[in-house]
């Protein structure tokens, strides 16, 4: 790959080329003494949620010392298969695969998500020829249950805030590698109070003795075809605003998967994905791909989705948010979950009160006072019979008769 170097700071790509990429250290206005490479933060941007159906089409690795120093760093765009033909040139997979497999070897991969960033490597690595083990590697979402306890959400952008660590450029995958550097590096430096993690003090060793393959043991799969029309991002389906504002507002702790770190890194990846628009279409964690890639089983990916669905409505309901708008949002999380419709609708229908009032009397212009049930519950037993009631607007009288008239029939 073809580099500029940047006035006083790190290298700067220049428009790829098909040639392998080479390592260039970080330039410094003053020369700091670093170890050898002992970890490897991983950046990647990718073309959807599965490794087996998407691929990598930015990678970004920078390399670190044991005392989280770092050491240099690479990033490249790829040539992916399956997209449009318009993409700039870039060398494909199989092409950086020798110069990723020096540079990765005997370093202890670091990713946020590090059970699904190695996935994606080793199916990549597949795909170029190469047998590449397990790999050993550790996720700074995991460090962060131990090093910031009490979050409620726990993206890379909320750890590195939390903290104290730049994060620049974050829609790029040099970008997400040095913002995991650096909070790698907090945890390391000692900042928390708390001793080194064992995780972090193990997994070198670990990775020192992991026998990556010296060269590919089969020639690299085709390229698949182009896909008509496609472009360069993945094209998924666009969150409302209105759902990633109350996805942002969810306390992942309050929920049953808290507990079990392999399960809150499931859930979180799935709310970011959420909320990103990178869950394309309805029942795409179906396969359980990515659920396996945190040693999640079946039945307990389907406990999370329909557990993050309960949660999403019963915020709805506590807000006195649920408009058809809204609904269509949960209706439309719960089909891309694989939840069925009727677990939100059961939870609007719970909200309705058991006991109501009768009529104050026949053809009364106002009807009584309903004993008992308040504006949240008139309101979710209207979103249910489809009545189109604004969150800012008052209850219509004849939306209240209606209700009323409905309970005392017993209906």
């Amino acid at each position: 790959m073809a580099w500029d170097q940047s006035p006083g700071g790190a290298p700067r790509a220049s428009a790829p080329v098909r040639s392998s990429p080479q390592w260039f250290p970080l330039a410094s206005p003053v020369p700091i003494a670093v170890g050898r490479p002992v970890f490897a933060t991983v950046g990647l941007r990718t073309t959807g949620l599965s490794p087996r159906e998407h691929r990598v089409r930015e990678i970004a690795v920078v390399r670190l010392d044991e005392r989280g120093g770092v050491v240099d760093e690479l990033s490249t765009t790829l040539a992916t298969e399956g997209l449009s033909p318009g993409r700039p040139a870039g060398p494909r997979f199989h092409e950086i695969a020798p110069a990723l497999r020096d540079t990765l070897a005997r370093t202890a991969l670091v990713a946020h998500h590090a059970p699904l960033a190695t996935h994606f490597l080793r199916t990549e690595f597949a795909r170029a020829g190469w047998d590449v083990p397990t790999l050993a590697h550790v996720g700074t979402f995991e460090a962060s249950l131990y090093y910031l306890p009490g979050m409620r959400r726990r993206t890379l952008v909320d750890c590195c805030r939390a903290a104290g660590v730049p994060f620049v450029d974050v829609r790029s995958a040099i970008g997400e590698a040095r913002a995991t550097a650096g909070l790698l590096g907090a945890y390391l430096d000692g900042r928390f109070g708390v001793p080194v993690m064992d995780d972090l003090v193990h997994v070198p060793v670990r990775a020192w003795v992991v026998a990556w393959p010296d060269a590919p043991v089969r020639p690299a799969a085709p390229p698949d075809a182009p896909s008509a029309g496609a472009g360069d991002e993945v094209a998924s389906w666009p969150p409302t605003a209105r759902l990633v504002r109350r996805l942002s507002r969810l306390d992942l702790t309050a929920l049953p998967e808290a507990r079990a770190p392999h399960l809150r890194s499931y859930l979180e990846q799935v709310v970011h994905a959420l909320e990103t628009g990178m869950i394309t279409r309805a029942g795409a964690l179906a396969s359980g791909e990515v659920a396996a890639a945190h040693h999640v089983t079946s039945d307990e990916a389907a406990a999370v989705h329909r557990n993050l669905v309960t949660e999403l409505a019963r915020s709805a309901i506590e807000d006195d948010e649920y408009s058809q708008e809204e609904r269509q949002d949960l209706y439309q999380v719960a089909a891309i979950l694989g939840v069925p419709q009727g677990v939100v609708l059961g939870l609007i229908r719970k909200a309705t009160p058991v006991d109501f009032p009768k009529l104050e009397e026949e053809g009364s212009q106002r009807p009584a006072e309903p004993r008992g049930a308040g504006p949240k519950q008139i309101r979710a037993w209207a979103a249910v019979q489809g009545y189109q009631i604004e969150p800012h607007e008052r209850i219509p009288w004849s939306v209240v008769r209606a209700f009323e008239e409905a309970q005392a029939a017993g209906r």
